[in-house]
């Protein structure tokens, strides 16, 4: 998740379905109306009004006087939030059937994986020092998950069934890498080689891990695949049937900002692109088998997470 500037707090909206029709003590419109057109009458369905979605603030969810948001998620019971600022830094979580909002949990600040048993944090202490990654349970207590290499910085992270996954980039020599380890701690192994292009981010399912890049040689995006549970040497592959915003000539279609995400194999990406020097956002929904199909209908905004 890139990093969002955030002027005073953060606030949490959820969507609420408008009332129909109806007077005001509650009643609605009947769904079957009776019209003019014989002895018996006439029976017809009237349509029913559009849900109109609207958003709200839900003002008990503050977190104020924050000036970044590191890390956001949620899963079926709570809403997590690692962010930084004069105020409030550290890991914040809040449970919507409860009546209060976010309370601070954990003092690390970074990325976050939000889990059913715990969240997952990776902190950066900063240029030549180790990065971290730690789990946190509900009661706040941090097991450090055994991730020490120098010099990296983990910029992406998933999980998948017992496993994590992180993509991280080397300061020394600016290349970027991914490891694979087990969510209860033990250590973590190098999942294929280093690679020179600079990485986006990535998305991991049972046997595939997907990752974007700009492209080497042109202006563009390109995406890597290997083998979700090999090596330090197994390779690195072209994604299959991949949509192509790389410009190997002028005036060709380019992007060099994107990302991929979704859940197990149902997958989807965005692009900003630039077409002859003209900006839009382009976006992609894949099944199991890598076929790509564009979807129409967002807003012409760059979207944010």
């Amino acid at each position: 998740m890139a990093y969002r500037s955030l002027c005073a707090a953060l606030l949490v909206a959820v969507g609420m379905a408008a009332c129909g029709g109806g007077g005001g003590d509650g009643t609605s419109t009947p769904d079957i109306i009776e019209t003019a057109g014989g002895e018996l009458g006439e029976v017809t369905e009237s349509a029913e009004p559009p849900v109109k979605k609207q958003w709200k603030e839900v003002e008990v969810a503050t977190i104020e006087g924050i000036t970044k948001v590191r890390g956001f998620g949620c899963n079926q019971t709570r809403v997590v939030a690692d962010v930084e600022g004069l105020v409030s830094k550290g890991l914040y979580v809040w449970q919507p059937a409860g009546t209060v909002g976010f309370e601070k949990v954990y003092d690390g600040i970074g990325l976050v994986a939000v889990l059913d048993s715990q969240v997952l944090v990776a902190q950066f202490g900063g240029p030549n020092n180790t990065a971290s990654l730690v789990g946190v349970d509900d009661e706040g207590q941090a097991t450090d998950l055994g991730y020490a290499f120098e010099n990296l910085e983990i910029r992406d992270l998933a999980t998948q069934g017992d496993k994590v996954f992180a993509l991280s980039r080397d300061g020394s020599t600016a290349e970027y890498l991914v490891h694979r380890g087990n969510v209860g701690g033990s250590g973590f192994e190098q999942v294929g080689p280093r690679l020179v292009e600079t990485a986006m981010g990535f998305h991991v399912t049972s046997d595939k891990i997907r990752l974007l890049a700009n492209a080497a040689d042109a202006l563009g995006t390109v995406c890597y695949q290997i083998d979700a549970f090999g090596n330090a040497d197994t390779q690195w592959e072209s994604c299959p049937a991949f949509p192509d915003y790389v410009a190997e000539k002028d005036g060709q279609p380019s992007s060099v900002v994107a990302e991929i995400y979704g859940r197990d194999d149902r997958m989807a990406l965005w692009f900003r692109v630039s077409d002859k020097g003209v900006k839009k956002w382009v976006h992609y929904v894949a099944d199991a088998q890598t076929k790509w199909t564009e979807l129409e209908g967002f807003p012409a905004v760059e979207p944010t997470a």
